[in-house]
């Protein structure tokens, strides 16, 4: 390259080379980028984008990253500053800790923190309550605790021989937290042994410091928190910056997995015409340090360091921005930029994490370049300010950093009462509508009394309603989860159109009128002018003067438009005043031309449903064709049939039916109901905690189209604590001929493929052919799926594939049915296996089931799962297991370690023979 080329010119290669490759990519991709979707290609869920130079064209016009984030300069100054909020009181106790600057800030005014070096620790040996060892590697200062990390040094050695020992002569306990495990549980183990109570950010790793630390009289997790001085939303409307960024390290030698990960999510980015901008934390060794670099392709991208405020401030003005995990197999610990992005009002695009992906479904995990250019592609304004609002609501509710603060008081052997703020409504005008609505609140049922009464109410949180209005049902928590970060009087949601509440939300309000009964007051003690104001407000009309709240000492914080709305107008945000308990879908009116049916199962999962499976439909390009059938087995909790009926209301192709309350305990009921109700030609399952991805559905839809198969299986993306791919193409097309393109299944198929099961998600079948089996699925049952596969495989005479992924299996979601294991788990596979044998004994295959499945099945997922039972538990989850191995008959075990069960079993049966007489 001539050594006078200029900045732009020697760029050129490198985004001409990542361009090409993305184009590359696109063809490999079935052709997906030629069809572009039913609605022509650039529109949303198309993948048109990957054609898109844009994201690049502001570089080969010369800008940099740097001259980008350095114009944000008064942007960042005009952000108005954070507060702590309301709800939590912070802790008078006074907290020696030695910790580097990420815990400390985390910690930051919620208690009265003391920081402690070799130096200054015998200075406060008389006047510290407890001290908190964080793992560390520098210390707050970047210097005083530099090399404690590594054994043998004198900074070690200090810290375990001389200042841990003279805090607990004084009878100080002594709290070590490791914010690094897993990875360097090792490293830090010798100084959690010196300590009294422990605790880890990896629940995962609990045990293994109960062994190895005698010493502990407590070992308990804790997660990371956010601190509103810190972390908070407060300006973040509307976004100011349109760069999606990541700020951090990238550490390709430490961390190749979260590296390759990481690429692809960033060529995902850049796919779908996204200004991409990267902080480098490294960026001052030039990118000569391999275990620092990133790569060239990359490079165009980022720019300089920059201080922990400044990107404080930076990810409050950025809608979108990137989070990268160097652990993904713990369901507590992952980078805490997950929960800072998201409490300052950030849509997070995140590498997996068995943890964000339980409990934060709002968070976009990256499956494949492809389909993170796809969700970008298909993100709606409404999408994308509802997902950070969600966000918002539940890191403010659950991971308030002071929470945590008193879980480790507790664990140190403090009392420490600490309840959340007590909401009460009032309402002149309450009908059975309007309590029903405050009595499933999220937060909790909220008590609805009359205004006179009022002056005389304890209540920290007070909200003004109207049976004017229809309120969601985490409206209460929304209010709540404000005053944690906003030193406000009075929270305001916004009655105006989305686009036009951005102007007054997240911001502190000074003038204008708002509607009276979509506020909320806080009136705790001390706060009499509130209460006082807000008789008077009841008094008037229902539309509040803000100019004349500040004139009378109070500030109005603004807050997001989701969750109320005019009653007349049934917002989609809120439930009908009754679901039909059993909603006929025939005689809703659908958009002609529907051609697959997506059978959607969901009890109790309401926001995975939205942001998982319905997201991944919605970057799908053939959305527009689909028929989706949202089956409610009976949710619970409020959330779920409220989100399912927005979902309804929003999108004409969208229909759904409800079981009456209660559930039936698996997926089963559900799935038969969605197909004997689709009327389209073809039909597939979705959970509402999985995902279709690459465009599955749409290249499935076509394999149909094209063939006389009676249904087509794809690949499946399995993550549990990393990502794999399940070959189930290859694996079918292992054991069965072909014709023509197509496999042909026998009578021996399923025995030739040992009866490997293939989830159904994974499958689109013609709807006459499944209908005209008539097989369902055992209801309550799980595991069913895959015995439904079987039965499918069995009768179908031809079967298409298609060699790619077309969903992701999420295996380790917490709570899920699949992940919990107790005796109740065992006996909901009972109906499953009497099926399954009754099935396998009327078609001729139960002893070939026996010889080749059978007892791999039963060690291999039975007995691993018994392992995990509680000791309280064992005995009745050991005798339903039992009950399972002998739904077949006899059968001669061979394996030593099934065998041994079955003495076990043995040894018991004249014991509780012995103690019934």
């Amino acid at each position: 390259m001539p050594s006078n080329a200029s900045p732009a010119e020697s760029l050129l290669p490198l985004i001409e080379r990542r361009q090409r490759e993305l184009r590359e990519m696109t063809r490999r991709a079935d052709g997906l980028l030629a069809r572009g979707g039913p609605a022509g290609a650039g529109s949303p869920g198309s993948f048109a984008a990957y054609a898109r130079p844009s994201a690049n064209q502001w570089l080969l016009s010369g800008g940099n990253v740097d001259e980008y984030l350095d114009a944000l300069a008064p942007e960042l100054d005009a952000l108005p500053p954070t507060s702590s909020g309301r709800v939590w009181t912070p802790s008078g106790r006074r907290v020696g800790i030695v910790a580097d600057r990420f815990i400390y800030q985390s910690f930051d005014g919620l208690a009265d923190l003391v920081p402690l070096t070799l130096e200054n620790y015998a200075e406060h040996l008389g006047d510290i309550d407890v001290l908190l060892v964080v793992s560390t590697w520098r210390g707050l200062d970047d210097s005083s605790w530099s090399g404690v990390a590594t054994a043998g040094t004198r900074r070690r050695r200090g810290l375990v021989e001389d200042l841990i020992p003279a805090y607990r002569r004084r009878g100080v306990p002594v709290v070590f937290y490791s914010k690094e495990d897993p990875p360097n549980y090792e490293r830090f183990l010798p100084i959690a042994r010196e300590c009294d109570v422990i605790l880890t950010s990896a629940a995962e790793k609990v045990e293994d410091y109960v062994r190895d630390c005698p010493r502990a009289t407590r070992v308990t997790p804790l997660k990371f928190g956010v601190n509103p001085l810190h972390h908070s939303p407060i300006g973040s409307r509307p976004g100011r910056s349109d760069l999606v960024y990541f700020a951090g390290s990238w550490l390709p030698q430490k961390y190749p997995r979260r590296t390759a990960e990481g690429l692809a999510l960033f060529d995902g980015i850049l796919a779908a015409g996204r200004r991409l901008g990267i902080v480098d934390r490294h960026a001052d060794l030039g990118g000569n340090d391999p275990r620092y670099a990133y790569p060239p392709e990359l490079r165009a991208f980022t720019g300089r360091a920059r201080g922990h405020a400044e990107l404080m401030k930076l990810q409050r003005i950025s809608d979108i921005a990137v989070n990268l995990n160097s652990v993904s197999e713990s369901q507590t610990m992952f980078a805490n930029r997950a929960l800072e992005l998201q409490a300052s009002g950030t849509l997070v695009l995140s590498t997996y994490s068995k943890g964000i992906n339980s409990d934060y479904p709002q968070v976009h995990i990256a499956n494949s370049p492809m389909d993170v250019a796809g969700a970008l592609d298909a993100l709606s304004f409404e999408d994308l300010r509802r997902a950070q609002a969600d966000g918002i609501r539940k890191v403010f509710s659950d991971d308030h950093a002071q929470l945590r603060m008193n879980d480790i008081l507790r664990a140190a052997g403090f009392d420490v009462t600490a309840e959340a703020p007590r909401i009460v409504a009032v309402a002149p005008d309450a009908d059975d509508a309007l309590r029903s609505a405050m009595a499933a609140q999220s937060v909790g049922p909220v008590e609805v009394v009359d205004p006179d009464g009022l002056a005389r109410l304890e209540a920290d949180i007070v909200l003004p309603l109207s049976a004017d209005l229809r309120y969601g049902v985490h409206y209460a928590k929304d209010m709540a989860a404000a005053f944690a970060y906003a030193d406000a009087d009075v929270v305001a949601k916004s009655m105006l159109p989305l686009a036009g509440a951005d102007a007054v939300s997240h911001r502190f309000l000074e003038d204008g009128r708002q509607a009276l009964h979509a506020t909320a007051w806080w009136t705790a003690g001390g706060a009499g002018g509130a209460r006082s104001a807000l008789v008077e407000a009841l008094s008037g009309p229902a539309t509040l003067d803000l100019a004349a709240v500040g004139r009378a000492g109070l500030t109005t914080y603004g807050l997001d438009a989701f969750g109320v709305g005019p009653a007349a107008m049934a917002p989609p945000e809120t439930v009908p005043e009754a679901v039909p308990a059993a909603a006929s879908i025939e005689a809703a009116p659908r958009p002609a031309g529907l051609t697959l049916s997506v059978i959607v199962p969901i009890y109790n999962n309401g926001d995975h449903l939205r942001h998982k499976a319905f997201a991944s439909l919605l970057r799908c390009s053939v959305f527009g064709q689909m028929h989706v059938i949202l089956v409610d087995d009976g949710s619970t909790d409020g959330s779920t049939p409220e989100t399912i009926a927005e979902l309804e209301a929003r999108y004409p192709n969208v229909s759904s039916f409800r079981f009456p309350p209660g559930g039936s305990g698996s997926a089963s009921r559900p799935r038969n109901k969605g197909l004997e109700l689709t009327d389209t030609e073809f039909v597939t399952y979705l959970d509402p905690d999985d995902e279709m991805v690459e465009d599955g559905y749409a290249v499935m839809l076509e394999k149909l189209r094209s063939t006389d198969a009676d249904f087509v299986v794809g690949d499946m993306v399995r993550w549990d604590d990393t990502r794999g791919v399940v070959r189930n193409v290859r694996r079918l097309k292992e054991v069965m001929p072909r014709k023509q393109g197509l496999l042909i299944p026998d009578a021996g198929t399923l025995a030739r493929l040992q009866f490997n099961p293939i989830s159904i998600e994974a499958v689109a079948a013609r709807t006459e052919w499944l209908q005209g089996l008539g097989l369902e699925q055992p209801v309550g049952a799980v595991g069913q799926d895959t015995f439904f596969f079987q039965q499918m495989l069995f009768y179908a005479r031809k079967v298409a594939t298609v060699n790619k992924p077309v969903y992701a299996y999420y295996a380790a979601v917490s709570g899920s049915v699949v992940n919990v294991v107790s005796p109740r788990y065992f006996r909901k596979y009972l109906p499953l296996e009497e099926a399954r044998a009754a099935w396998m004994e009327e078609v001729g295959l139960i002893e070939d089931y026996r010889r080749l499945r059978l007892e791999f099945f039963f060690k291999k997922w039975y007995l691993r799962k018994l392992a995990f039972v509680p000791a309280e538990d064992y005995d009745e989850a050991a005798a339903v297991v039992a009950r399972l191995g002998r739904m077949y008959g006899d059968y001669d075990w061979q394996d030593p370690d099934v065998r041994a069960f079955w003495r076990e079993m043995d040894d018991r049966a004249p014991r509780e023979s012995a103690a019934r007489v």
